[in-house]
């Protein structure tokens, strides 16, 4: 069923584009003077107002008729009333009035089909005028067509026969296939329901879609998209006119239901007799059919409530800007070890409360951006919930961004739940326990230290004396010679050959070296991380000069260097390139941070 369905949209599609060449090929014609009096039809497409087919002597009428508003209805012989008109028949009447020329060739009017009895006649409705063709056969080689205007009966003109298809329809084929014809208005309004489950109700609020029922949520554009498209391309092979019989089996049925202009267009589903079919109604048309299933199964798995996952939760945005574009004044990041505050001065961010060193202007950043497009990986429950149950009454972290009015913008809560998931709350979205995507819930509740100046080297290169290396119980000093040359000196004496500029650029990096990002105040088992004795120790020594013309030595940087620190970069940044970055540590009471793997790699590489 799914590949017939797909097959008749590329017939149509093709039958579209046949008809929108011919109508470019002729464009410019159309619009000279001399093209109009040159037309069969005396009158232009736009002031059309109304078609009607007869089928010989006595045979089927076919009506078409356009409403105040634009939209075209069909009426075929039997019918009640009008139903919706199909497009492409509409395209190929207008072609026909927009482009057909007079053409006279010289055949009897009998010879090219001209009786009443076999022709199709055409009228064509323009206000208060009507203007009536009789088409005929076609020629011999098939591509063309004998017309004649009834009202100079005399007259056979030939036209190309793709502008007369509508002659060899069935009356059926002029009634839209599409249960959902919408006319290419904008919907306002979607339901979709199940019998026994919960209704999915979106609406449309100056172009953004959201969720009203079974709860209340920013809907994902991209997925209302797709049952929108599902909707408009659910197409009848064979329309069938529904009896009360027929509808009365439906009261149970499941349904969609679009609201577009202010009209509501609700097609009812019920299982098929083959797998992947669904029969459906459209009760306001009247109309019954087979169509493709994928709808109905839809409809199933979005009301259900035992799995909301797989149901409504794929319909809820699950990107959400909480600042809405705007620049906070004020953070502030809560955790158990206190509250720093940030404030944006004409200097950049500064910090107070629980810390005051210098500030990380790009771990700053990277917060808003977390906030600007804030993850969510799931949803962990929904309603009226306790949140003590999910660890968030108090939250282990907050973190508040405030206008410079003090107003808070946007906040982010979490907690940990009894079973050690990481819990999330959004302010203003207090009726979800969100989980939030891993890389935001890291980077909103690291510690403190996340927001200080990631600077780790300042010192002259010019002033250095010494390096010492430290790897695996094997010390290794470089000294720097009065000609700027590197020599080592321990454990044996050697001048730097073929690595001098080499190590020459590493001192330039350690000079202001720089870490990833800031991994904990502090640590009490060094060894885990590889940060004791068996890690590497890297000592920067200075000589420098004093007032008096003396020196004096002082070491600059006294650097360990520890394991890898893959796993928890990654959940920062989302990946790395090149060496795996590692744990790094200053002397004494320093915090632990994170380098680069390429500076690590250079400390610890053998320079002859």
């Amino acid at each position: 069923m799914k590949l017939r369905a797909g097959l008749i949209l590329l017939i149509v599609a093709a039958a579209l584009s046949a008809v929108s060449a011919v109508v470019a090929w002729r464009e410019a014609d159309a619009g000279s003077s001399a093209g109009i009096s040159n037309r069969l039809f005396g009158f232009t497409l736009k002031d059309v107002t109304a078609y009607q087919l007869f089928r010989g002597a006595g045979g089927e009428t076919v009506s078409f008729s356009k409403s105040e508003d634009g939209a075209w209805s069909v009426t075929l012989p039997g019918m009640k009333r009008p139903d919706l008109a199909d497009r492409l028949s509409l395209e190929s009447l207008g072609a026909l009035v927009q482009l057909a020329r007079k053409n006279q060739v010289a055949i009897p009017p009998a010879e090219a089909g001209m009786d009443m009895a076999s022709a199709v006649q055409l009228t064509v409705r323009a206000g208060d005028e009507n203007e009536n063709l009789l088409v005929g056969k076609k020629t011999a080689d098939g591509k063309s067509r004998y017309v004649s205007l009834l009202e100079k009966p005399g007259e056979v003109h030939v036209i190309p026969d793709e502008l007369c298809s509508f002659a060899d329809k069935n009356p059926g084929e002029f009634r839209s296939a599409y249960l959902f014809d919408l006319g290419g208005g904008v919907a306002e309004k979607i339901i979709v329901h199940a019998d026994g489950g919960s209704d999915l109700v979106l609406e449309n609020s100056s172009g953004e879609w959201f969720i009203r029922s079974p709860l209340a949520w920013p809907a994902d554009a991209v997925q209302v998209g797709r049952l929108l498209r599902s909707c408009q391309n659910l197409r009848a092979e064979v329309i069938n006119p529904a009896d009360e019989k027929q509808s009365s089996g439906f009261a149970r049925a499941a349904y969609v239901e679009i609201v577009c202009g202010g009209k509501t267009h609700r097609v009812s589903l019920l299982p098929g007799t083959k797998e992947g079919v669904a029969l459906a109604l459209h009760r306001e048309r009247g109309i019954a059919a087979e169509v493709d299933g994928s709808l109905l199964e839809e409809a199933g798995r979005v009301c259900q409530q035992d799995n909301r996952d797989l149901g409504v939760n794929r319909y809820r945005q699950r990107v959400l800007d909480l600042l809405n574009g705007r620049t906070p004044a004020f953070i502030s990041v809560q955790t158990p070890d206190g509250t720093l505050e940030l404030t944006l001065t004409s200097a950049g961010w500064k910090a107070s409360g629980a810390r005051d060193f210098p500030v990380e202007e790009a771990s700053v950043k990277q917060a808003l951006a977390v906030f600007a497009g804030f993850e969510i990986a799931g949803f962990i429950a929904d309603g009226a919930v306790k949140k003590e149950d999910y660890g968030l009454a108090p939250p282990r972290v907050r973190v508040v961004c405030s206008d410079q009015g003090g107003q808070t913008i946007a906040g982010v809560s979490f907690g940990v739940d009894d079973k050690n998931q990481v819990c999330c709350l959004v302010d203003g979205r207090e009726e979800a326990i969100l989980a939030s995507g891993r890389r935001h819930t890291n980077i909103l509740s690291m510690p403190l230290i996340f927001y200080r100046d990631r600077q780790i080297g300042d010192f002259s290169f010019d002033e250095v004396e010494s390096v010492k290396v430290v790897k695996q119980g094997i010390t290794t000093v470089f000294q720097r010679t009065p000609h700027g040359r590197w020599a080592i000196t321990t454990p044996s004496l050697a001048m730097l050959e073929d690595d001098d500029v080499d190590f020459s650029m590493l001192v330039a990096k350690l000079q202001r070296l720089q870490c990833l990002t800031y991994y904990s105040e502090k640590i009490e088992e060094l060894s885990k991380f590889g940060l004791d004795q068996t890690g590497v120790n890297v000592i920067v020594t200075l000589r420098q000069k004093k007032a008096d013309g003396s020196t004096n030595a002082r070491i600059a940087l006294d650097l360990r260097v520890g394991l890898d620190a893959e796993h928890v970069i990654q959940g920062l940044t989302g990946n790395t390139r090149g060496p795996k970055p590692v744990f790094g540590k200053l002397s004494g009471e320093s915090p632990v941070f994170i380098l680069d793997g390429e500076i690590a790699r250079e400390l610890t590489r053998d320079y002859k």
